[in-house]
């Protein structure tokens, strides 16, 4: 799997999480609130994670802290960017947790792996008397 399409998939695994938190923090709490919710928050999560894939897939060969640091302040103003004129402050603390966790995973997922040392050739030796 591409680091985008792991991205796109992290991005709506978070928008379900979001939509399950903003449901049960509601006195209301309803199956269809979270559909509806959940409906409306995959799309924006998908393109959000797709960008968020592709800007890791941008910065692979920098250092993890780096790389960490870049994605979650990325995905946090995604956030802030969406939650800001719908639901203030206690929104963006609720999805910022999911969206934390779902970048330190992207990060993780996306990291180059360094390839093992080669395996020496063989020679054979000759045994003299």
């Amino acid at each position: 799997m591409t680091i985008l399409a792991g991205g796109m998939l992290l991005g709506v695994a978070n928008a379900l999480a979001i939509s399950m938190l903003m449901v049960l923090g509601t006195p209301a709490a309803d199956a269809t609130s979270f559909i509806v919710l959940a409906a409306a928050g995959c799309i924006p999560g998908c393109l959000a994670g797709a960008m968020i894939g592709a800007l890791a897939s941008l910065i692979q060969r920098r250092s993890p802290l780096c790389r960490t640091a870049v994605l979650v302040v990325a995905a946090l103003a995604v956030v802030v960017a969406i939650f800001a004129p719908f639901s203030g402050r206690d929104g963006i603390v609720l999805a910022s947790v999911p969206t934390v966790i779902a970048a330190i995973a992207l990060e993780r997922w996306s990291r180059r792996v360094p390839l093992p040392p080669p395996i020496p050739v063989a020679t054979a030796r000759t045994l003299s008397r």
